[in-house]
């Protein structure tokens, strides 16, 4: 099949090829009837930009990256995440790609092959740390970036953040209303920003409470299935008193019930299980969850519209947001 090029539409509609060049960049010197005619003629024509013409004529890809590590457990909140910001960039001059690292790997080396060969216009970050080196790095080079979290340098850079602070806060004073005295706690990565948040939300509610809280020693809610199955299993076989958990990831929360059902408890009765999800299946796996949904999709829509304008409008203030969480008890 013959590739589809400038003077393709333009010979179908009878347009002169700089016409239809000036339309398709959406030029508002051509009329808007006519831009809107050779724009449906290239999206029915399957039209597709020369990405080394465009950065040849413009320095720029017109590419955004989403960067993310490779995780061991299935995340919904990765592709969840991946779906709202192709949804912006839908019908925009921005393409959408996704670079990895992997667990061993320092996540600065993707950062810097694609600053250093222009891959991309832009980033997403995820997976923040207070410190974060690739922050430090991108605002060096004046590379325009995004964070889903928070880190120390957050007044300088747009971000958009689930505020972990005010969920595990809530958390616990749901759980104390139910009468719980001993939360055990499967909490983030220890390195990452939101784990410190939600250390210091867990804490003013247990100041508010009065509640026992106790967390797992080697494991955290990013581990692998097997490994949080066995220090759960261990962790409420030593301590039988144990009646609440709140688990930091869906498949934290989803092993749990599993080891929970195991030894015999009863979900929503001697003991509650609360965890948090970025789409609606652990309402569907058991009945008397206590659940946060972190809106994953809002933040995906807003660090895509984020970067853009960071991108395009370098000297205005950053794009910043928050998202308030509520929990809901699933019955």
């Amino acid at each position: 099949m013959a590739k589809i090029t400038l003077k393709t539409i333009a010979d179908a509609l009878d347009f002169a090829v700089t016409t239809v060049s000036r339309a398709l960049k959406d030029d508002p010197a051509i009329k808007l009837q006519t831009r809107r005619v050779i724009q449906a003629k290239a999206r029915e024509l399957g039209y597709v930009p020369d990405r080394a013409g465009v950065r040849l004529r413009t320095g720029k890809t017109n590419v955004i990256s989403l960067v993310l590590p490779v995780e061991p457990n299935m995340s919904n909140v990765v592709t969840r995440l991946t779906v709202s910001v192709a949804e912006v960039l839908k019908g925009t001059s921005y393409n959408l790609n996704t670079s990895y690292w992997f667990e061993g790997d320092d996540p600065l080396g993707v950062i810097k092959q694609i600053v250093e060969t222009r891959a991309a216009d832009g980033l997403i970050l995820n997976y923040t740390t207070p410190d974060d080196r690739r922050v430090d790095y991108l605002k060096k080079q004046n590379f325009p970036f995004v964070t889903h979290g928070r880190t120390s340098q957050t007044d300088n850079h747009p971000y958009f953040d689930f505020d972990n602070e005010t969920f595990a806060c809530l958390s616990v004073n749901k759980l104390k209303l139910r009468g719980r005295r001993k939360i055990m706690l499967i909490l983030p990565p220890p390195e990452l920003s939101y784990t410190g948040h939600l250390q210091r939300g867990l804490l003013l509610g247990q100041q508010q409470t009065g509640v026992a809280l106790v967390a797992c020693p080697t494991i955290h809610s990013d581990s692998p299935s097997a490994d949080i199955e066995a220090e759960v299993t261990a962790m409420l076989s030593t301590m039988p008193d144990i009646d609440a958990i709140i688990a930091s990831s869906s498949t934290a929360a989803m092993v749990t019930v599993a080891v929970l059902e195991a030894q015999g408890r009863t979900l929503g009765s001697d003991i509650d299980v609360l965890g948090r999800e970025a789409a609606p299946f652990l309402k569907l796996l058991r009945k008397n969850l206590l659940l946060a949904n972190e809106d994953v999709g809002k933040a995906g829509n807003f660090l895509a519209r984020a970067l853009i304008h960071a991108i395009e409008q370098p000297n205005e203030a950053p794009m910043q947001g928050m998202d308030i969480p509520t929990i809901e008890q699933i019955n």
